[in-house]
């Protein structure tokens, strides 16, 4: 017998065709892959967009504010406790002003704050 005989044609078709089998399961497997990663993606790009989104409405309503608080005068604004050098500050970070003076006055009387006395 030559070595001919043994050689079987089917055999080398049911490997060829298990072959291809396993190189469209892989295929597929790297095309899930690529289609998850980009997902991926342009969820977290639409996520910065919005973050960025939502940051620029912020700020647009911070510098209304403080147009309108430019525009108001001066009494105003003192009955308010800003003066007009503080209002970009204020509106950016809060009163810090207030603050302070009510930490100054706990630090005075021992750690609590005493309600203020008006005058007579």
């Amino acid at each position: 017998m030559s070595e001919n005989e043994h050689f079987n044609l089917r055999s080398f078709y049911e490997i060829e065709r298990a072959a291809r089998r396993e190189r469209g399961r892989v295929a597929g497997m790297w095309l899930l892959d690529i289609a998850r990663k980009s997902a991926q993606w342009i969820h977290e790009l639409a996520r910065e967009g919005f973050r960025l989104a939502r940051r620029h409405v912020a700020e647009q309503r911070r510098r209304s504010a403080i147009r309108v608080l430019h525009g108001l005068d001066d009494r105003i604004l003192a009955d308010m406790g800003i003066s007009r050098g503080e209002i970009e500050f204020v509106v950016r970070n809060g009163r810090p002003a207030y603050a302070m003076r009510l930490l100054r006055r706990w630090h005075r009387v021992g750690g609590h704050v005493a309600p203020q006395r008006k005058a007579a």
